[in-house]
């Protein structure tokens, strides 16, 4: 996860572990949900084939990892502000120690983007019962296999004007551990898979999308999720393309980014 994205995230169809948001953020309405994990749906880009404004929930065969996932709603009240924050929490886990490990990094996230929002509240105009600003939160769980979890949260955040921002974060966590794994912990630590993962993003990001920033490649921070069937690699919207491109995203499968036979996550230490 880039430190710049650390805040606010994702718009369109978002499926949570107990809310959808339907439509863009702007104009949500908040409907409890009635889909459970795992899920068996690909959810399309709106308004633009090539970008994507919602990650693809992928159902799997493969048993899932014993740990629940607790949507919690962030007891948060600001004046004339429509405010709707949930993030996941897990429970379960007999490492106990882990398991708050995982719960601080994803509360912390909340806790960023409250402040963060009052901060730049500050350079607008105040709202008002007539014309509020909005905060909302939201996320899905993407695997759940292989003693690993991963996430993706979405946030949308606006203080007024004709667009608010929206920003993705990935969240994929050991659960024998507490660790947030970086993508080159997913690649099983190889800097020449890394390497070319980074080409070939580049390459596919020149051919799909209209580039408006020289492409830096892929470094530590990298935002990404895991599915059951491979690694998805995206870019925020602005950081590489134009906002109505959403959120590019770029897939790879397990058997392409790991060593022949390799079992995804074989490589992390349990305890």
């Amino acid at each position: 996860m880039k430190p710049w994205t650390s805040a606010l995230l994702a718009a369109g169809i978002l499926i949570g572990g107990g809310s959808v948001w339907q439509g863009s953020f702007a104009q949500a309405a908040f409907v409890p949900s009635k889909v459970t994990t795992p899920i068996e749906i690909a959810l399309k880009a709106e308004g633009n084939s090539k970008g994507s404004t919602s990650p693809t929930l992928i159902s799997s065969k493969v048993k899932q990892s014993k740990v629940k996932v607790l949507s919690t709603t962030a007891k948060v009240q600001i004046k004339n502000t429509e405010v709707a924050l949930e993030y996941p929490q897990v429970s379960g886990l007999n490492n106990k120690k882990a398991e708050s490990a995982i719960n601080k990094v994803l509360k912390n996230e909340v806790d960023a983007l409250v402040a963060n929002f009052k901060k730049e509240a500050k350079g607008f105009e105040k709202p008002t019962a007539e014309r509020p600003h909005e905060l909302m939160s939201s996320y899905e769980v993407m695997y759940n296999e292989n003693g690993v979890i991963s996430f993706v949260t979405s946030s949308y955040a606006i203080h007024g004007g004709a667009n608010g921002r929206n920003i993705r974060n990935g969240h994929t966590f050991a659960l024998s551990t507490g660790k947030e794994l970086t993508l080159y912990d997913v690649l099983q630590n190889s800097k020449s898979m890394l390497d070319k993962l980074s080409k070939n993003v580049g390459e596919q990001l020149e051919a799909k999308y209209n580039v408006r920033s020289e492409y830096k490649g892929l470094d530590k921070d990298q935002d990404f999720y895991v599915t059951p069937k491979g690694v998805v690699v995206f870019f925020q919207q602005y950081e590489y393309t134009s906002r109505a491109e959403g959120f590019p995203e770029f897939t790879f499968k397990y058997k392409e980014v790991l060593p022949k036979g390799a079992v995804p996550f074989s490589n992390l230490k349990k305890k």
